[in-house]
């Protein structure tokens, strides 16, 4: 991802459309963010405001997207067009692609009925299951249940056109999925688009129109083409493009090699830290609960020992469990640390590492 698609745009940055403009730029890093990964939009196709996205998301290997041009299905943004037809085995190579890559999302249309849904090969390999959203969204999402991490992708099902859309389509997925899936197969994310918009009829315009009324801007940018036309209201811009935006490098997670807990020298992780320590105890505020009593995908049930303590240890169905969760003093819980290695994924300790305390804490509780 070496090109810099805002800067060898040939148009002043100026001049460049919000809703490009974020066409252009590469996605950032931050861990929440939701990458549009599909999107159909159109706005007063008629009028002065008239704008217009056509976008899809191709996979394409890490070696060939630097030399990747504008790839055809930026016209029409669909990875599927038409019905196979013809006698048997008249399919028999049919393989849907973005000019022979691999997409993120599926979409098919006819010209006027249009599908969607995640495509098999990143569903599969991230493991998620889908779910159906019914009435009037009728939407997909895809949720990784073994995390659990809910909405890994989530788009619109179906759309229809008839002189007008029905509605508009938008497909994100969370930005650590979409990354680790472009990782494990080598590949850097490209949106392929088709982009116009209305501009006004001003001078700025104009001088990049050197006096005519239709014009193809030319440049030395291999990965967009741009034209410009003028028209009754203003001047059109479209653009058709492949802009890479993805790389294939994996948000950091939790290292719970380097987790520490309060007065204790060691991370959880280490082996040496539970010989030294094996009879070391995390103690927890027990406000850590809150997160998993107040969603029922987890079990939180507190269990009262033969010996009278109460245990409340959380689990999540087959997954993982946490054990050995004791109820101490006041508002507190204490946990043997070996019990923090029993096979609980990374950010769920990472999750509940904000709530442990200080034995100095402790002790003041103890004493209230």
């Amino acid at each position: 991802m070496k090109t810099d698609h805002l800067q060898t745009f040939p148009l002043p940055e100026a001049l460049i459309p919000p809703r490009l403009r974020a066409l252009l730029v590469p996605e950032g890093d931050h861990e929440e963010a939701r990458v549009t990964v599909t999107q159909r939009f159109e706005h007063d196709m008629q009028g002065v405001e008239h704008e217009y996205v056509h976008m899809l998301m191709a996979a394409i290997p890490t070696k060939e997207a630097d030399g990747v041009g504008v790839l055809r299905e930026s016209e029409y943004a669909t990875t599927g067009q038409g019905r196979a037809t013809g006698g048997q085995g008249a399919a028999r190579d049919f393989s849907p692609s973005v000019s022979s890559y691999d997409y993120i999302v599926a979409s098919w249309s006819d010209g006027q009925s249009f599908t969607f849904a995640l495509a098999e090969r990143v569903w599969m390999a991230l493991g998620l299951t889908a779910r159906a959203l019914g009435n009037k969204d009728q939407r997909l999402a895809y949720d990784d249940l073994s995390a659990p991490f809910f909405d890994v992708a989530h788009g619109e099902v179906s759309s229809s056109y008839y002189f007008r859309p029905s509605r508009d389509v938008h497909w994100t997925m969370s930005n650590r999925y979409l990354r680790r899936y472009l990782f494990l197969r080598d590949t850097v994310a490209a949106r392929v688009f088709h982009y116009q918009r209305l501009l006004p009829d001003t001078a700025d315009v104009r001088a990049l129109m050197n006096g005519v009324d239709n014009i193809d801007l030319k440049h030395n940018a291999g990965w967009c083409e741009v034209n410009l036309m003028a028209r009754e209201g203003g001047v059109l811009l479209q653009v058709w493009a492949t802009v890479t935006a993805v790389p294939p490098a994996p948000l950091p997670s939790p290292d719970i090699n380097t987790l520490k807990w309060p007065d204790i020298d060691e991370a959880t992780a280490s082996d040496g830290a539970l010989n030294r320590s094996a009879n070391a105890n995390v103690y927890l505020d027990d406000r850590v609960l809150e997160h998993y009593e107040q969603n029922s995908i987890y079990n939180t049930t507190p269990v009262k020992s033969p010996d009278g303590h109460w245990y409340c240890a959380p689990s999540y169905g087959g997954y993982w469990g946490f054990s050995d969760w004791q109820r101490f003093g006041r508002n507190l819980i204490h946990v043997p640390l070996h019990a923090l290695r029993k096979g609980i994924p990374a950010q769920e300790l990472a999750r509940i590492h904000p709530f442990a305390l200080p034995l100095a804490v402790v002790e003041q509780r103890k004493q209230g």
